[in-house]
Order: C-alpha cells, then structure tokens, then sequence
C-alpha cells in the first residue's frame, strides 16, 4: 500500500495545483464525530454523469490506488484511518464502479461527516477547516483562493478535499504541512494493514486516539504504531523489528574508523542503507550506534584486505504486534573484473534455494542487489574473501560472496524451523562439498547431493560463512512464515 499514484497523478496535479505557495503554516484541530457506520451509508448506485478524458481520478484505478484514495478521504473526513469493515464497504462500493470523487462526495454527505463539516460553513471556512484538520496549519492567501474557487465553481466538497489531500502529499519536500500528511498516511496505511491481518476492527475512537498522535517528526509514527498495539487484541509478545542499518569500516593497522548513516552520508541510500525515522548514529570515535529506543545488532563483516574490515550494523526494536520477515534473497559476488548477481528468477540461483515472495529483490545494471516494494536490504551473514590461509584482496584474485535478505516488518514474521551446516573444501581448484541437518522441527530441511535444501513450504536462508584455511563453513536456516512472536536470534 505504499504504491505512488501514476501518471495520471502527475498530470492531475499539474492541472489542478497552483504555485507551491498553496501549502505553507497550519493549527491542529480538536477531535470530531465519527464517520456514520456503513449499514448507515446510501447504497444506490450513482450517476455516472459525462466525464472528460482529462477526469484524471479514474473509474479505473487498481484496487491499490483505490485503497490509497479511501484512506486519504477518511484522513479528510475523519482525521483517523479507516477501520476494516468501513473500508471493505467502500472498496465493495469502488469495485462497483463508483470513482474515487463519488465515493468521497457520499462520504461527506453523511450526517456524521457534516457534524464535522456543516452544511452551513461558508467556502472559506470549509477550505480552512480542510487545512488545519488535514495539514495541521493556516492557508495563504494563494491557497485558500484557489480552492475557494475551485469550490465555487461547482465542486463538491468531498471531491475537493481529497484532492486537497493529494495535492498536499505531492508538494515539494520541506513545504510546510507536507511531513504531517505524509506521516498521517504512512500510519493510516499500517493500521488498515494490521486490521486486513488479522480479520478484526479497531473501533473509530481508537483508530482516532492514536491517529493524533501523529505529527511532522517521524519518530511519531513509530509510537503510533507501538500504541496501535494494544487495540488489536494481541497475546504478550516480544517480537523485533528492524529499522535501520549503518555501513562501518576499521583498520587495525592505523586504527582509524569510519561510519556513515543514510543521515551523515545520503549517497549510501542508493546501495541500500535505510533509517525509518531516527535511529541509526555515528559516535565520535567512529563506532555505529543506535539510539531511540533501539539495539545495535552487527549482522556481517566483510575482509577487504589484510588489516581492513567492513561491517553491517542493523538497529532492532522491540514491538508488541510485529516482527519481521525475509521475503526475498539475493547471491552476489565482487571480482576484480566486476560483479556478479542473481536473484531467484535465475534457474540456477532458484535451484539452491534462493527465493522471491513477489518482486521484492532486484540486481542493478551494475550488479547491485537491491530490495524494492519497501523491503529493506539487509547483509544475512558475513562475506568472505579468504582463499587458502590468508586473505586475498580482491585486487589479487580474491572475492567477496554475500548472501542478502529483503526484509519487511510484519505481523507474519520469519521463523526458523530447521538448521543445516555445510562445509566446501578446495583442493587444487575443486571443491568437495559436505551437509548435515543439525535440527528439524518437522521434516523442513535436506542435503541434496551435499547442497543444503529446505522443503515442505520452508525457505532456505544462509545466516552465516566462515573459513579456515581451505575449508569454507556454513549455516543455513529453513524458515516458514509464522503469526509466533520470537526474537529472530539468527541475527546474533
């Protein structure tokens, strides 16, 4: 639900938004009524009407964009996010072929919306009250005109707040009201995900207690999801999430280190380094460290010669109501001539194991996996480059395997059902391979010609290398999908 409009957004904005003036300085909104239930709802069908080929809020959105346009209605109408069996109403109804705009004309004309919204406000006060509720802030001058008018011209109110809504999510970064709206939606999406989850409503005043406490910081987000927990009849838990990871290097013979966060270095975002709000830091002698809340977990380090050693640190955080998943994995391979990568749509890749969930992973033109769809990339174990009994930079033949995760935080999380060690040995250029099960709750791992497998429904996940001499070992994990809350101890 984190999908962006398309095209056609871009061209609806380019035709329905001024200057970026239209957005700038805002005041919260005390609480309101809640949205009318939906057996309280119209049910007949509406007119259609003529519409001009530039009605750019299609009757042929996806059932993701229509999603995304009845939580930015309820965020305008209610300031909350939807609970599931309104939601699943309205979607009935846009699968039924009303359009966005209609649904939210018929939203704003129930009795508890305009409670809200009464019929009595004038344009201007309309359009003011969209501002603070929906952005937290005053409208310029420009802004209330425009929209005035546009209502004035013959615009229904619940059409021109959701575009309101859309416009606002569309302006530039750092405009004022921008952050806030983005937040309010980032939650509303989580909480709509965690009801669809589990089969259950959080009741209106819930949903519209933690909604509030939503604002421009991002960390905000976050203790509204944490809150959220509570109302979603959850069993005591201890689950993790993962929220950010750090790049760190040091060398032993100069002793200098070096850090960078996707804060301290943004470059680094474009290999695959993520912060959710503000947790990952770099201390003043150059050692990751995590903070608000979370631990610092380091997951993999890489040799890259004699004295010098990369390392990926991810930050984890305790959560009531999730923990994390493994959705996809990735081989790649750094060579003196480039790189190598493969994702499971490569036979050979899928044949040894490695997995997609559903277009998760991706390899770069330049051979850098990478996670998509909001999957975070993280380095499962340590990446090896020892050849013989000494390490081999790779300016002199050496190479560097890594076996990656996408990962996404999730009330399904990953959970190890089987453990399997394997060893390669190279003797003159041949490797002779070895495997053994060392535990298996119920007939989930194998060795298949000394190549470690997992079956019946797990998914084959290395969690880590190490090497002595010519000798390389691993330990490999088989995973199933689980609604059980553990700590992912495969990390440590």
């Amino acid at each position: 639900m984190k999908v962006r409009s398309t095209k056609m957004l871009l061209q609806f904005f380019v035709l329905v938004i001024p200057s970026m003036a239209l957005l700038s300085s805002f005041q919260n909104c005390s609480g309101f009524s809640e949205l009318s239930s939906p057996s309280e709802t119209p049910t007949s069908e509406m007119s259609s009407g003529n519409e001009s080929s530039s009605n750019l809020i299609s009757r042929n959105f996806s059932e993701i964009e229509m999603t995304e346009s009845i939580i930015q209605i309820y965020v305008a109408a209610v300031q909350r996010p939807p609970e599931l069996s309104g939601f699943n109403y309205w979607l009935k109804e846009a699968q039924s072929r009303k359009s966005s705009h209609e649904i939210a004309s018929i939203i704003f004309s129930l009795d508890g919306v305009k409670a809200i919204y009464p019929a009595t406000m004038s344009s201007s006060d309309f359009v003011t009250a969209i501002y603070h509720n929906v952005f937290s802030r005053d409208p310029d001058d420009e802004g209330l005109n425009y929209w005035v008018k546009s209502l004035e011209s013959g615009r229904d109110r619940g059409r021109l707040a959701l575009e309101m809504v859309m416009a606002g999510l569309h302006t530039a970064d750092g405009t004022p009201g921008k952050s806030i709206i983005v937040n309010r939606m980032d939650f509303s999406r989580y909480a709509l995900e965690q009801q669809q989850s589990r089969g259950n409503d959080v009741s209106p005043d819930n949903l519209k207690a933690v909604f509030a406490m939503v604002n421009e910081n991002r960390l905000s987000v976050e203790q509204a999801k944490s809150s959220l927990a509570s109302f979603l009849n959850l069993p005591a838990t201890n689950g993790e999430i993962i929220v950010a990871s750090i790049y760190s290097d040091e060398d032993s013979s100069t002793n200098v280190k070096t850090c960078q966060t996707i804060h301290s270095n943004p470059s680094i975002k474009n290999v695959g380094y993520f912060d959710d709000a503000d947790y990952s830091s770099c201390s003043s002698n150059g050692n990751p460290e995590c903070i608000n809340g979370s631990t610092a977990i380091r997951i993999a380090e890489t040799p890259v010669n004699s004295t010098k050693t990369k390392h990926q640190t991810v930050c984890v955080k305790d959560d009531p109501s999730q923990g994390f998943r493994i959705v996809a994995t990735i081989y790649s391979k750094q060579t003196s001539s480039g790189n190598e990568c493969l994702t499971s749509e490569n036979s050979n890749a899928l044949k040894v194991g490695y997995f997609d969930k559903g277009g998760y992973s991706q390899c770069t033109s330049e051979g850098i996996p990478m996670c998509l769809k909001g999957a975070k990339k993280v380095v499962l174990s340590n990446s090896l480059q020892i050849i013989g009994d000494s390490v081999v930079p790779i300016s002199q033949g050496g190479s560097i395997k890594y076996f990656t995760g996408c990962i996404i935080n999730d009330y399904i999380k990953s959970k190890i059902v089987a453990n399997i060690s394997s060893q390669t040995i190279y003797v003159n250029g041949k490797a002779t391979d070895s495997c053994s099960v060392t535990y298996d709750s119920g007939s989930y791992a194998t060795c298949d010609n000394n190549i470690p497998l997992c079956k019946n429904g797990a998914y084959k996940v290395v969690t880590n290398q190490t090497a002595s001499g010519n000798t390389y070992y691993y330990k490999t994990a088989c995973m199933i999908d689980s609604k059980e809350y553990q700590k992912a101890s495969f990390l440590r």
